[in-house]
């Protein structure tokens, strides 16, 4: 497909995630996968809110990690969530590693990407997740180079025909990442499970998109998508100072993707790291807890920022989509 300056498709699949009234019956792992994928058929239960307002959820996935590695056993009193500087009542928890996966790995193919290994590297990191595919889980292949995105292979458990594809990369053309990423909801939407996940690797150097990288990046945060980055730099090939000083200016960018969308950033240099990257990446996706909020889904659609805490006596991090759009949060008051 040719890159486009915006797909309709994608703010339409945005609107469903953000807009579908649910029953106020928490949702549960299976109902989360519903929930995340597209509008659910309404489970059964009693409702606990006025008949007269319509009830959206939104899902807010969390990795809490320690100096020794994911935190596990927490409880949903552990955990505070403010929506928009006010504290926000969390409804139910849920361990996302109860869901498959439905991860889109957008490979960057472009010229700047047949130098320095990182052709190589990216090699070394989609065999590495293909490693980790787990039953029921399932991966999409896209590359991007020129000015197209082509959909390789579609949502397949079938890891044969995904390395028989990575087999043929070779890099060509200019680089319209920002137009790429902005497809992301696009192509995740074929996805059956409902976590859906992105990965994308490229090196970041974007000299063709039609869109600015703040419009890509709200477009995939409205699809609440949550985008883990590769970042592969030259590091140790001898780069030129202009080179190098690019690189870093879009590392900052495809730092602020990971970060707003709930994924994260790994620079990698070579094929070791992209290894260990890949493998911390499916880590973070096999220990996610799941915060379910209710809002209000006949309210004005906007956007929220979101903050996240957990009460914890030791020193430890946290990885969170950073908002969504759609209605506040539900007052005491409404219930």
């Amino acid at each position: 497909m040719t890159l486009p300056r915006l797909r309709t498709t994608a703010l339409a699949l945005a609107a469903a995630l953000a807009g579908a009234a649910l029953p106020a019956a928490p949702p549960t792992a299976a109902a989360a996968q519903a929930l995340e994928q597209a509008p659910p058929t309404p489970p059964g239960g009693v409702a606990t809110f006025d008949e007269s307002l319509s009830i959206s959820w939104v899902l807010v996935p969390v990795v809490v990690r320690s100096r020794r590695g994911h935190v596990e056993g927490l409880e949903k009193r552990d955990f505070q969530l403010w929506v928009d500087g006010r504290e926000t009542p969390i409804q139910e928890l849920d361990l996302g590693s109860e869901v498959p996966l439905s991860v889109v790995y957008l490979q960057d193919l472009s010229g700047s990407m047949a130098n320095s290994g990182k052709l190589e590297a990216s090699r070394r990191a989609f065999s590495e997740l293909l490693s980790a595919v787990g039953d029921g889980d399932q991966v999409a292949l896209a590359t991007f180079a020129g000015d197209r995105l082509r959909v390789e292979v579609p949502f397949t458990n079938e890891v044969r025909t995904l390395r028989e594809a990575m087999a043929l990369w070779e890099g060509y053309g200019t680089t319209a990442l920002h137009d790429a990423v902005s497809l992301l909801p696009d192509i995740s939407e074929e996805g059956r499970s409902g976590r859906r996940v992105a990965v994308l690797v490229t090196d970041g150097v974007d000299n063709s998109s039609a869109l600015e990288p703040e419009e890509a990046v709200r477009i995939v945060r409205q699809a609440r998508l949550p985008v883990y980055v590769l970042g592969l730099t030259s590091a140790g090939h001898g780069t030129s100072s202009q080179a190098a000083a690019s690189e870093v200016l879009y590392s900052e960018l495809l730092q602020d993707l990971a970060e707003r969308t709930g994924g994260r950033y790994f620079e990698v240099t070579d094929e070791e790291g992209a290894s260990t990257s890949v493998a911390s990446l499916v880590s973070d996706l096999r220990h996610r807890y799941v915060l379910a909020v209710t809002t209000d889904g006949d309210a004005p659609q906007r956007s929220h920022e979101i903050r996240v805490e957990v009460r914890l006596p030791y020193r430890h991090t946290l990885t969170f989509r950073k908002g969504y759009s759609g209605g506040p949060p539900v007052s005491a008051g409404n219930r």
